[in-house]
């Protein structure tokens, strides 16, 4: 079909107008044509301790899962755990934070200048054996431990949630050690407290208390161990006389596999575990260790009555 002359430069203007206005359009909003390629901010020591807890937290999951393939039943059942206990911290730790999606923990460029740099630097999980998530747990556990009681962690909420992921590891690590028929590697150590915090001291008046109803409920060895341990709580407590706590819910409903007697001594470690981790945000730097190792200290009491630690203690 032939067009007319004069419609040629209706149209041209007709097309130029249309670039105009996608030029204005992008520049409204906030798009320039001409603009480089965009770059990652810099996080702050907070948000890098946090970062590095949720990458690892992710690749431990992968790991578990992948070694826990081929596995024996027993090893398979503690790297299950692992990995579901993995998934909890990466969530509750908000994930890894990417830029844009598939951007990956260390990209500074667009998805199409970072694709082969993210596979390169992001280890595969196919092939991880039990071992190497053994060593993953040790030194994922030592990792969020120096964040939780870093001068630099964050006063959020995030130390405390670093600390329950650093009890959670260190117990994951003891147990796959087991399966695995070897010694635990390094990992950190609980110690009971010198003195308690003021807002931790009706937790651990409750622990005294409860200890002294598992010693009127036992003999022999343990009725003495529980109660050497209800005069120690008493004095960190700084309450001799102490206080008659209701306990009746723990000794009517006992944890799969415990006596009611076990359930009681047990629930009111992961008590104090939960008071020392909550302290951790307020307390000054120079005591968040010793109030990590002492919720570290409380979680070994847990375990050895038989109380299986929750994901996030």
């Amino acid at each position: 079909m032939h067009t007319p002359a004069h419609a040629r430069p209706i149209r041209t203007a007709t097309r130029r107008a249309a670039a105009v206005a996608a030029v204005f359009l992008l520049t409204g909003c906030g798009v320039r044509v001409d603009s480089p390629p965009p770059t990652v901010p810099s996080p702050g020591p907070a948000e890098v301790a946090r970062q590095d807890a949720a990458t690892s937290a992710t690749e431990l999951a992968a790991a578990a899962t992948a070694a826990g393939a081929a596995a024996d039943a027993t090893t398979r059942e503690v790297l299950t755990r692992v990995a579901d206990a993995a998934r909890v911290h990466a969530e509750a730790l908000g994930g890894v934070w990417e830029p844009w999606p598939g951007s990956g923990p260390g990209a500074t460029a667009p998805p199409e200048e970072t694709a082969s740099e993210t596979a390169s630097t992001t280890p595969p999980a196919a092939g991880a054996q039990p071992a190497d998530v053994l060593a993953a747990l040790a030194a994922g556990a030592w990792q969020a431990w120096d964040a939780a009681t870093s001068p630099d962690a964050s006063t959020d909420g995030r130390a405390a949630l670093l600390g329950a992921v650093a009890l959670s590891r260190t117990h994951a690590a003891t147990e796959l050690a087991a399966a695995l028929g070897e010694g635990p590697p390094d990992l950190p150590a609980g110690a009971p407290l010198a003195t308690v915090p003021p807002a931790a001291r009706d937790a651990v008046d409750a622990a005294r208390y409860a200890y002294e109803v598992v010693a009127a409920r036992s003999s022999g060895a343990q009725r003495e161990a529980c109660l050497e341990r209800a005069r120690s709580l008493a004095t960190l407590a700084g309450r001799p006389g102490g206080t008659v706590y209701d306990v009746t819910g723990p000794l009517a409903s006992p944890s799969p596999g415990l006596s009611p007697e076990a359930t009681l001594a047990a629930e009111a470690e992961l008590d104090l575990v939960t008071a020392f981790l909550a302290e951790l945000d307020a307390a000054a730097p120079a005591e968040r260790a010793e109030l990590l190792a002492a919720a570290l200290d409380a979680a070994d009491r847990a375990r050895a009555w038989g109380l299986r630690l929750p994901a996030l203690p």
